[in-house]
Order: structure tokens, then C-alpha cells, then sequence
């Protein structure tokens, strides 16, 4: 693994790597990567899958509930911000 790789990879997966981390790194890289190839070589085509679906009588209706004045202000009270009676949170998709 050459230097810039290593860069780009601390930069898109936002790692801050000491000098003796990224000299371990590609090192320990290269096991990881081996350890993942073995697990390609598992013989799992004889076992059962087993998913449990989720069934729609497992779920709640989906509807607004009018609540109490004091959970309301409870509520609020713990909030960082509000306004005209709604809850302000952060953004989740930004342009």
C-alpha cells in the first residue's frame, strides 16, 4: 500500500494515523485482507438460512397522538432548540 493510497484512505475515512500507526498500517492491512479471503473459502452451502420476517401485524399504526402540557414541556425542556411551538434538530441533508 504506497503512501498516497494511505493517505487518501486516512482522509476518507477521517483517521488522524501517527507516524508508527501508518508505518503498521499496510501491514496490518494486508492481514486483515487475508483473513477476509479465507472466510471467501468457507463452505456455507449447506446451511440454513434463517430470517425471521417481519410481520405487519408486528407493527404499530403510524398516528400522531395529542400528549399532556407537562410531557409537552418536559419534552421541550430538554431540547437544545425550539421554535413557534416546534422542535429544532440539525439538518440531515445538506446541498
Amino acid at each position: 500500500m504506497s503512501d498516497i493510497n494511505l493517505q487518501d484512505l486516512q482522509a476518507l475515512a477521517k483517521l488522524s494515523l501517527t507516524q508508527e500507526e501508518q508505518k503498521a498500517f499496510p501491514e496490518q492491512m494486508e492481514s486483515i485482507l487475508s483473513y477476509v479471503d479465507q472466510l471467501k473459502e468457507v463452505d456455507v452451502s449447506d446451511q440454513h438460512v434463517h430470517r425471521q420476517a417481519l410481520q405487519e401485524s408486528d407493527l404499530r399504526e403510524d398516528v400522531a397522538q395529542e400528549t399532556t402540557p407537562e410531557v409537552r414541556e418536559r419534552l421541550f425542556a430538554n431540547m437544545p432548540r425550539s421554535e413557534s411551538g416546534y422542535l429544532e434538530v440539525p439538518e440531515v441533508f445538506v446541498e
